[in-house]
């Protein structure tokens, strides 16, 4: 492995729900840490991690209160491992998409493991039980503009909720609503129906807004070493008063992706490292500014060069 050991501004990133995969941990079994970490996580979530992600089944790692953990626990093994790997490459910010950004906040030392693991269990419960099965629904919005995509979602809504939930890079936004709603917006714009059943960022899980906090009171939370930056306003954050601020807000509000990568390279960022075995955000990156550089460490067996 080579390490580039220039003086450069780093950006670590951690993906949200939707990079689950059957074998998500195939790339990091090899090393000690990991199974220590399996170790932890199995104890705070009381079921064997490694078979879920291992062998699944797809539908039940593909449930909202398991894919969170996971994917989670996946981000933060990866994390791990390549801070073993490469110490010497520290980062000058954090940020996660949506569920990532606890995985950015435990990176900074706000959480624990175990209680992460334990909040977004619970984060992704409620989420689930929030809204009946068929009644929400998010796509992603292609080839516009935010301006354009708002008013895409007030033509196609009819008196139901659909908003745009995620503004990922150019050219993609996601938005979030009624199953209904979403079904009158495919018919005049070009819309991919994302494999969920929650509308996430939408107006219509608002309860979980308040079970959520009840859940954070009852947890530690500590300072960031790292600042984070956040999704509903491209804050950096610090402060355990405003992670859980942040946190809470994040449920129903926009991620604002796009702005907070600009804003970190505006900021002198020039390499991007994202951690687990998906390249979404990477690609995402790429059609946000082709000038920096994105790297997934998704494996132990493959060469980097950062």
């Amino acid at each position: 492995m080579v390490i580039n050991n220039n003086k450069k501004n780093y950006a670590f990133i951690f993906p949200g729900q939707g990079s689950q995969k059957i074998g998500m941990l195939n790339d990091y079994l090899a090393d000690d840490l990991t199974k220590e970490l399996i170790d932890e996580a199995n104890e705070a979530l009381g079921y064997d991690l490694l078979n879920l992600c291992q062998h699944g089944p797809i539908e039940k790692l593909t449930l909202t209160e398991n894919a969170q953990p996971a994917i989670l626990a996946v981000s933060y093994i990866a994390y791990r491992l390549f801070s073993k790997l490469y110490s010497d490459i520290k980062p000058s910010y954090l940020a996660g998409h949506s569920l990532g950004e606890y995985t950015a906040f435990l990176a900074g030392g706000s959480f624990s493991f175990g209680d992460a693991l334990r909040i977004v269990k619970l984060r992704g419960k409620y989420m689930q039980e929030s809204v009946p099965n068929g009644v929400g629904a998010m796509g992603a919005l292609l080839g516009v503009d935010k301006d354009k995509a708002l008013t895409l979602c007030q033509q196609a809504a009819e008196g139901e909720v659909l908003l745009p939930a995620n503004y990922n890079c150019p050219g993609q936004i996601v938005v979030s609503g009624h199953k209904g709603a979403l079904m009158r917006l495919k018919k005049i714009a070009k819309l991919i129906i994302l494999p969920v059943s929650v509308p996430f960022h939408s107006p219509l899980i608002d309860d979980v807004e308040d079970k959520m906090r009840k859940v954070l009171d009852n947890y530690e939370i500590k300072d960031s070493k790292i600042g984070v930056i956040n999704n509903i306003k491209n804050q950096l954050i610090f402060k355990r008063e405003d992670v859980k601020k942040s946190l809470l807000k994040q449920i129903v509000a926009p991620v604002l992706w796009q702005s907070g990568i600009e804003h970190m390279i505006n900021n002198g960022v020039v390499d991007f490292i994202e951690f687990g075995h998906s390249k979404v955000l990477v690609n995402m990156l790429k059609k946000t500014n082709s000038a920096v550089r994105g790297t997934t460490f998704c494996g132990l067996n493959i060469k980097y060069d950062f």
